[in-house]
């Protein structure tokens, strides 16, 4: 996994946690070597480094990374439908 050397700072987005909570407006997210260190609205953030990477998510939205998980392992080494063990239309 690639990760950010240094202050990373994401601002201006609508942050959504996942947590099922309601999205939080004029966001921020600090992360430092690649670990998330703050969260939360701009109000309250902490300074930005000089030296920081400034993302403007203006416009947008900051959510947690999203992975696609979804495979079929018995869909390998299959040359037809007929092959698998499964009825289809």
């Amino acid at each position: 996994m690639k990760t950010h050397n240094g202050t990373l700072v994401v601002r201006n987005g609508q942050l959504i946690d996942g947590n099922g909570g309601p999205p939080v407006p004029n966001a921020v997210v600090v992360a430092v070597d690649g670990r998330i260190t703050w969260v939360g609205p701009a109000a309250a953030a902490p300074p930005v480094p000089p030296d920081a990477t400034v993302i403007d998510a203006a416009g947008g939205s900051i959510l947690p990374g999203l992975v696609e998980a979804h495979f079929h392992p018995t869909y390998f080494n299959v040359a037809a439908l007929e092959d698998l063990d499964i009825k289809y239309p």
